[in-house]
């Protein structure tokens, strides 16, 4: 039976991109920000002297068809450890999906450890959390239980982002309760203290919420997860999406590359889900792109 994981869902789409497809700039590549570049890309095309045709099929066969000359660019996303052979092209970073965790703001949890999360959420780890004074220091939390909740989007990775960084077995505690859309998810860490939520993305209204800060190890320093500190690679759990192409055809791939790193494209993917690329070094990105 097909697995939905990270590695299915980035590596087991065999899908091409389609032939005759009309003339244009070419963009094949990862299938998950279809939803939010389309709406995007038929805008662009509107006033575009070449149109962007999307042809989004799964990372591999992007980078495939790349490589083969067959599209002009390749919006990719290998899970960790993954190796992809990306040498001789130009790799820049465009969004990442990542995994945050949640609390009311009247629960005292305010940071944890990869290895505390896994104990929380994994059902096979060596440690096995389940009461609130197992993570915080507060008397009053010891014996109260925690409530665990996670976000399963089919449009997101950050569920399986965390089962195969954070877990030592992909398998979640059967105390853990899934939800369809992070606003369900939302509503039980504003109704219930003791609930602890996995969810997609940084949420567009926090209020009532508190977003942990999260480390590698437990005496490593934590990082919450803003836009920074995820393109830094401080915060632990993040998937980048990358646009790749031949860098001697940097020149011609300008324009293209101008509306994929501008603000219209972030604010898009911010609203499913991404975290898009800061702004500064979206446009630093530009400037070496643009060349002197």
């Amino acid at each position: 039976m097909f697995r939905r994981s990270l590695f299915c869902l980035l590596f087991l789409l065999t899908a091409r991109v389609l032939p005759g497809a009309p003339d244009g700039i070419r963009l094949a590549g990862s299938d998950l920000a279809r939803p939010a570049l389309e709406p995007l890309v038929a805008g662009f095309n509107r006033g575009a002297p070449q149109p962007l045709v999307l042809g989004l099929a799964g990372s591999r066969n992007g980078l495939a068809d790349l490589r083969a000359g067959k599209v002009d660019l390749a919006l990719l996303a290998f899970g960790p450890g993954e190796h992809a052979a990306t040498d001789g092209l130009r790799v820049v970073p465009l969004a990442y999906q990542v995994a945050v965790f949640g609390v009311s703001e009247a629960n005292p949890f305010r940071q944890a450890s990869l290895t505390q999360l896994a104990a929380l959420f994994g059902s096979k780890e060596p440690a096995n959390f389940r009461q609130w004074g197992q993570v915080v220091k507060e008397n009053s939390w010891a014996g109260k239980t925690v409530a665990l909740h996670a976000v399963a989007n089919p449009t997101s990775l950050a569920l399986d982002l965390f089962r195969y960084t954070a877990l030592r077995a992909p398998q979640l505690k059967a105390a853990v309760t899934l939800h369809a859309s992070a606003a369900t998810a939302l509503a039980r860490l504003r109704g219930d203290e003791t609930s602890l939520a996995l969810l997609p993305g940084r949420p567009a209204e926090a209020a009532g919420i508190h977003l942990l800060l999260v480390s590698r190890r437990e005496d490593d320093v934590a990082f919450g997860p803003t836009p920074e500190n995820i393109h830094a690679g401080d915060y632990p759990l993040r998937l980048p999406f990358s646009v790749a192409f031949r860098p001697e055809r940097t020149a011609e791939l300008l324009p293209v590359l101008r509306f994929l790193f501008g603000d219209t494209v972030a604010a898009g993917l911010a609203t499913a889900d991404f975290v898009p690329v800061p702004e500064n070094a979206r446009r630093q990105a530009l400037r070496e792109l643009a060349g002197p």
